[in-house]
């Protein structure tokens, strides 16, 4: 977790003391915000995706936001969980 960032937040959100107050609950909590975040964008609902191509390209989009907010947090977010494809198959029907 970048810890300059986070320190730099704490002090916004509760002036020049909180940084010293348990900081290791102050990261951890950090670390769950992120991991929702970065859960909530893997998992919203892709619109405008018709064709395999369309998937593609909107996952890679996903990956390249959590990618930005891993390195801006320095952070490792909890792996993907795989997702089955919006997309129905031709000639067959989404299972």
């Amino acid at each position: 977790m970048n810890k300059e960032l986070l320190k730099e937040f704490q002090l916004q959100a509760g002036g020049s003391h909180y940084p010293s107050v348990n900081p290791q609950m102050q990261e951890a909590f950090a670390r769950q915000i992120v991991d929702e975040c970065i859960d909530t964008i893997r998992n919203a609902k892709l619109r405008a995706v018709y064709t395999t191509h369309d998937y593609d390209r909107a996952t890679s989009n996903i990956e390249d936001c959590v990618k930005a907010i891993e390195e801006r947090f320095q952070h490792n977010a909890i792996p993907r969980k795989t997702k089955p494809s919006p997309i129905a198959p031709i000639g067959g029907s989404r299972l």
